[in-house]
């Protein structure tokens, strides 16, 4: 009996470390990717002009809501990807500034 009670407790502990190891991998990776929570539907020009790069979010695993993430000067801006010409206008830009560099 007292060995069956040692290989369970064993068996929790490395269930437990498991969990927290798992859960500690989830935590920075959502540091390195920070989902949109909301989004704006318009977006001024001049932002989607000077667009460095763009992202497209989308809905499931660690993100609640689709978006286009706008990156400009090192902030980051939300768009609703309903709005195609937001899309559009930061491929445009995007690429413009890749044949740039």
């Amino acid at each position: 009996m007292r060995l069956q009670r040692s290989h369970h407790t064993m068996d929790l502990k490395v269930a437990v470390f498991l969990l927290v190891l798992f859960a500690a991998a989830t935590v920075s990776e959502g540091g390195a990717f920070q989902c949109c929570v909301t989004v704006k539907h318009k977006i001024p020009r001049r932002i989607v002009q000077n667009v460095d790069k763009c992202d497209v979010q989308r809905k499931g695993g660690f993100c609640e809501i689709e978006a286009v993430i706008l990156y400009v000067k090192g902030k980051k801006y939300c768009a609703s990807l309903k709005n195609l010409l937001t899309l559009r206008r930061c491929r445009t830009s995007s690429q413009k500034k890749r044949l740039l560099h």
